[in-house]
């Protein structure tokens, strides 16, 4: 019962540290319950042992930390498109403030400009 944090984190480092591509809908979904259901057929199989309920197991929690790594990543929004290229601002300069730090440390100044009529390029 201890090794189970143990199998979830091991079936979440076999999602995002070996596959290179995002799995499908069927391939993130199929294949934690393929492997459950193999675990469970080898398991039935050899009931009467321990080395086959340790396998069970391992194989459960490495499945369900796969499903639960998969089902995460597909739970959030994906990330927003964020501009590639440059902005350029045309417009008249009238003030340039040298604005200190907000948390009070050795960071350099930041500059504020305000402009008038600004017109995006």
């Amino acid at each position: 019962m201890l090794w189970a944090p143990v199998g979830l984190a091991l079936g979440a480092v076999l999602y995002f540290g070996l596959l290179h591509s995002e799995p499908s809908l069927l391939a993130g979904g199929m294949l934690p319950c393929g492997v459950a259901a193999l675990a469970s057929i080898a398991a039935w199989r050899m009931r009467y042992s321990l080395w086959g309920r340790l396998l069970w197991g391992g194989c459960i929690t490495v499945a369900l930390g796969f499903a639960a790594a998969w089902g995460g990543t597909h739970r959030h929004t994906p990330m927003p498109d964020l501009p590639r290229f440059a902005t350029e601002i045309s417009g008249t300069v009238q003030v340039i403030a040298l604005l200190p730090p907000e948390d009070g440390t050795d960071a350099p100044f930041e500059r504020r400009v305000d402009l008038a009529q600004a017109v995006f390029l």
